[in-house]
């Protein structure tokens, strides 16, 4: 069962309202001086841990990616080892079987970097492990500007799937985050991110969304599909309440296969498979 534990929110995240600018007549704002981790806040780990992963053929086509002590927050024993097994694969039993206690555990291809004090990468070619012990590579896994852009999209969530341009073509990609957050709809939520190569396509998948995910339910519970400019890269994106989706199809969103390509496909193609809803 997933528990209602909301995290602190995203200092900057694309479903939140737009801050007004105040006109001249205006009268001054007293400003609240902050402290801490306020004044400072955290950096975010999950784009800070994809960009100390080299790119490669298997990132550009998925990346795997689980913060542990944040998915163990949102989901109880059963659940968090069912989302890690859907977003690692087989990097799931690694990390279970890992020594010490790894922070993040990120899948690129057949190999699994574990994230802690020290970097681990298991499987996968002895070229690969070579490249992903590297923790400062140039390019990294989300470096190119649509990459980048899903993932400013996806947050700083406990986990995430991303297939890139390897699958859906040259400067494409989509992405799957599951979050806690307070802003609507508030608590844990999917965010999926669509960054296609062409606009046409963004209106298609943003009416495959809406129909994958319709407007209906409780007015604080309703799926916030828009439109979004990251960068010099147009999206669209979708958070949507966890507790509004069926539990197959987060599945099928968060292992990364045919039902979360198919939202972001070039071209007709994709909505057969979009449009069929909730199984």
């Amino acid at each position: 069962m997933i528990k209602h534990v909301v995290l602190v929110a995203l200092a900057a995240t694309p479903f939140l309202s737009s801050c007004g600018s105040a006109g001249p007549d205006s009268a001054p704002l007293a400003v609240e001086r902050l402290s801490g981790d306020q004044a400072q806040p955290k950096p975010a780990v999950a784009p800070g841990t994809l960009s100390r992963i080299a790119d490669s053929p298997s990132a550009r086509r998925r990346i795997g990616y689980v913060n542990v002590a944040e998915l163990e927050a949102i989901a109880d024993g059963p659940d968090s080892q069912r989302v890690m097994r859907l977003v690692l694969g087989s990097g799931a039993v690694r990390l279970e079987g890992a020594t010490g206690r790894p922070t993040t555990a990120t899948q690129i291809g057949d190999a699994t970097i574990l994230d802690g004090e020290t970097r681990t990468v298991v499987g996968g070619t002895p070229a690969q492990r070579s490249a992903l012990e590297q923790t400062a590579p140039q390019p990294n896994a989300i470096e190119a500007e649509t990459p980048s852009a899903v993932q400013s999209c996806l947050g700083d969530p406990a986990a995430q799937t991303i297939v890139g341009s390897a699958v859906l073509g040259s400067k494409s990609a989509i992405g799957v985050s599951l979050i806690d957050t307070a802003d609507a709809p508030s608590g844990p939520k999917l965010l999926i991110c669509v960054a296609p190569h062409f606009f046409r396509d963004l209106h298609r998948a943003e009416g495959r969304l809406q129909r994958l995910f319709p407007s209906d339910g409780p007015a604080d519970r309703r799926p916030i599909i828009s439109e979004q400019e990251i960068g010099e890269r147009e999206i669209v994106g979708a958070s949507v309440a966890l507790d509004q989706v069926d539990p197959k199809l987060v599945d099928e969103l968060l292992r990364g296969g045919p039902r979360l390509v198919a939202i972001g496909a070039p071209g007709p193609a994709g909505d057969a498979g979009a449009d069929s809803g909730p199984h």
